[in-house]
C-alpha cells in the first residue's frame, strides 16, 4: 500500500458531507484539512470556538466549507463569526442550542450530512480530587460527555426525520 489508501472502495468513493467538532485545532483541524483538500471535493460544516482557523477555510474553499464558532462555555458568539446564530449556550444536559444549531445549519448549507467526525473536548487544570472544585468538572463533563451526547441526539433526530 506504500502509505496509501488504495483499492476500489477509496477510489469509488462519493462526495461526503461531514459535520466536524473541534475543527479549529488538533485532530479536528487535521480532519477538516484532510476532507477538504482530498480529491473527492468533500464539503465540510466546521463548528469550534475559535473561528480564525474556520475563517482560513471557509476562504480556501468557500463553496464547500461552512462554519459555526463560538465559545462552548458562555453565552457569547464570537464577533467574527460567519454563520448567523443568535445565541450559543453552554453545551451540557440541560442545554442544546450549539448541536441543534450546528446540525440545523449544516442541513441548510449542504442538503444533507453523510458522517460526523466529533473531535472536541476541553481539558480544565485539575486538582488533587479533595482540592478540586465541582464547577470545573461540571464544565469539564458538559463539554466533553454531555455535548456529545446532545450532538448525537440532535444527529439521530435528523436521520429519523429524513427517514419518514
Amino acid at each position: 500500500m506504500n502509505g496509501r489508501f488504495e483499492g476500489d472502495y477509496y477510489r469509488q468513493m462519493a462526495v461526503r458531507i461531514v459535520l466536524v467538532t473541534g475543527a479549529s485545532r488538533g485532530i479536528g483541524l487535521a480532519v477538516a484539512n484532510h476532507l477538504l483538500r482530498c480529491r473527492d471535493q468533500h464539503k465540510v460544516f466546521l463548528v469550534a470556538r475559535t473561528a480564525g482557523p474556520l475563517r482560513k477555510l471557509k476562504d480556501e474553499f468557500p463553496d464547500r466549507c461552512e462554519f459555526l464558532a463560538g465559545d462552548l462555555t458562555t453565552d457569547e458568539v464570537r464577533a467574527d463569526v460567519i454563520s448567523i446564530v443568535k445565541h450559543i449556550g453552554q453545551l451540557g444536559a440541560n442545554n442544546e442550542q450549539v448541536p441543534e444549531q450546528a446540525v440545523q445549519q449544516a442541513m441548510q448549507k449542504f442538503g444533507q450530512l453523510d458522517a460526523v467526525i466529533i473531535s472536541h473536548g476541553i481539558l480544565l487544570p485539575m486538582e488533587r480530587l479533595e482540592n478540586a472544585e465541582s464547577e470545573g468538572w461540571k464544565a469539564l463533563f458538559d463539554a466533553n460527555f454531555f455535548s456529545v451526547i446532545a450532538m448525537v441526539r440532535e444527529l439521530a433526530t435528523q436521520v429519523k426525520t429524513r427517514a419518514h
